[in-house]
C-alpha cells in the first residue's frame, strides 16, 4: 500500500516497497514519510526495514550489439563473463565481462572465424581467470578450441581434422581442458584431454554403444570425468539416457536412469562429488541424484517443478542445487531446493527471455544471462539480490 493508518487501536503497520525488476542499481531519493494528521499523540518508534530480494539488471539491458544465440554465463573472482554467438558479428563468438561497473569485451567482438554452428558453443574459465571457448564451425563442423592469453584469443592444436558433433568442454583443477564429442566416423562418444600441446584419449575411444547425441561432460573434485548422453536404441527406436564415469581408465555405466526421454539432459556435480542430472519430459522437470552406495539414481524432491526446457543447474557453497529453465519461448525461471521443496527466486517467469544460463558467485548470489525478448533478443544479465 501507499500508506497505512495508525490509531489507538492499531499501533503498527507494514509497508512493502518493491523495486521494478528492471530498476537500475543506485541510490534513490525516495524516503519513507511519516505524518500525523489526526488528534492521536504519535511518536514513530521501532522503524525497521526488511530488504526483500529481487531480480536486478547487471549494468544495463541488452549488452550485445544485436541478437544473440546460446549465451553462456560464468563467474570468476565475482566478475560475470558472458560468451554468446553474436549475430551482429556474422554469428561469431563474442565474450563480455562486467568489470568496474561496465560491460566490456574480452578481446575483439566477433573474434572467432568462421561462423559458429548452433548448439555447439561451450565456455569455461580456469582457476587463473583464463577463458576458454569451444565450438564447431558452421561451414564444416570442424572443432575449434581457443583461450584468451596475452590479450588475444589463441587456438589450441586441433583434436581432429574431421567434423565434430555434440561437443562439451570442461576444465580440471590443473586447468587442463577436457572435451567430450561424438566421433564423426563412428557416431559414438569419445573424451580427450589436452596435455603438453596434444590431445590424449581418456579411457577408450568410442565407448558408447550406439549413435550418441546430447553429450554433456562434468568433472568432480578429484578430476574424475562423468558424461551424460542419449543413445539411440535401434530395436526400440528411441533414445535411452546413459550416464557414465571413468573408473580404472575404463568407462562404466552408472545405474539405470529412469524415464529419460528428453533432449540434452544436464549433468552437474556438487563439491562432495555427487552427480545430479536435470532433464525434462513432456510433463515435468526431473532432478535425480546418484547414490554410489546403492548404485542407483533417486529423485530429488521433484514435486512442483512443472514443465520446462533449456535446463541448467549449479550448486552454491552449501551444495544447495539451483536450476534454471524456460517456462515458454519468452519467459524463464530460477528455482532453489530449500529443504525438501523447490522454491522460485522471485516469481515464475521472472526473466523475460529464452536460452537462460545460470552461475553463482562466492557469496551465493545467483546470476542469469539470457536472450532478452524485451530488448530485441540481445544478451541481458540479471542477479538476484
Amino acid at each position: 500500500p501507499d500508506g497505512c493508518f495508525i490509531s489507538s487501536n492499531n499501533s503498527s503497520c507494514k509497508i512493502t516497497i518493491t523495486a521494478h525488476p528492471y530498476a537500475q542499481p543506485g541510490v534513490y531519493d525516495n524516503q519513507l514519510k511519516i505524518t500525523n494528521k489526526g488528534s492521536v499523540a504519535f511518536t514513530p518508534t521501532n522503524i525497521n526495514f526488511e530488504i526483500i530480494k529481487s531480480w536486478q539488471i547487471v549494468g544495463n539491458t541488452g549488452i550485445s550489439a544485436g541478437m544473440v544465440r546460446e549465451p553462456i554465463l560464468k563467474i570468476y573472482n565475482n566478475i560475470p563473463y558472458v560468451a554468446y554467438i553474436d549475430i551482429a558479428n556474422e554469428s561469431r563468438v563474442t565474450v563480455m565481462k562486467f568489470e568496474n561497473n561496465v560491460w566490456q569485451p574480452v578481446g575483439n567482438p566477433g573474434f572467432s572465424a568462421p561462423a559458429v554452428k548452433s548448439a555447439s558453443l561451450n565456455f569455461a574459465i580456469d582457476s587463473n581467470g583464463i577463458p576458454y571457448i569451444a565450438f564447431a564451425q558452421e561451414k564444416d563442423n570442424r572443432l575449434t578450441i581457443m583461450k584468451f592469453i596475452n590479450d588475444t584469443w589463441q587456438s589450441l592444436n586441433p583434436i581432429s581434422q574431421g567434423s565434430i558433433y555434440s561437443l562439451s568442454l570442461a576444465l580440471d583443477s590443473d586447468n587442463n581442458p577436457y572435451v567430450a564429442y561424438r566421433d564423426p566416423t563412428t557416431s559414438r562418444a569419445t573424451v580427450v584431454k589436452y596435455v603438453a600441446e596434444s590431445w590424449q584419449v581418456i579411457g577408450e575411444a568410442n565407448f558408447s554403444k550406439e549413435l550418441t547425441i546430447g553429450l554433456r561432460l562434468a568433472l568432480d573434485h578429484n578430476n574424475v570425468p562423468y558424461v551424460i548422453f542419449e543413445q539411440y536404441t535401434g530395436e526400440s527406436r528411441i533414445y535411452d539416457g546413459i550416464a557414465m564415469s571413468l573408473s580404472s581408465n575404463s568407462w562404466q555405466q552408472l545405474g539405470i536412469i529412469p524415464s529419460l526421454l528428453t533432449n540434452s539432459p544436464y549433468i552437474a556435480i556438487n563439491s562432495s562429488g555427487l552427480p545430479y542430472i536435470a532433464y525434462s519430459t513432456d510433463h515435468n522437470i526431473n532432478i535425480i541424484r546418484y547414490s554410489p552406495d546403492l548404485k542407483q539414481w533417486n529423485s530429488v524432491s521433484n514435486a512442483g517443478l512443472g514443465s520446462g526446457g533449456s535446463l541448467g543447474m549449479v550448486f552454491d557453497t552449501n551444495n544447495f542445487p539451483y536450476i534454471v529453465f524456460t517456462n515458454n519461448s519468452t519467459a524463464s525461471s530460477v528455482m532453489k531446493l530449500n529443504g525438501n521443496s523447490w522454491e522460485y527466486l522471485g516469481v515464475k517467469g521472472a526473466l523475460k527471455g529464452n536460452s537462460p544460463t545460470l552461475a553463482i558467485d562466492s557469496s551465493n548470489t545467483p546470476y542469469v544471462a539470457y536472450m532478452d525478448y524485451a530488448n530485441a533478443k540481445k544478451a541481458t544479465v540479471m542477479t538476484y539480490r
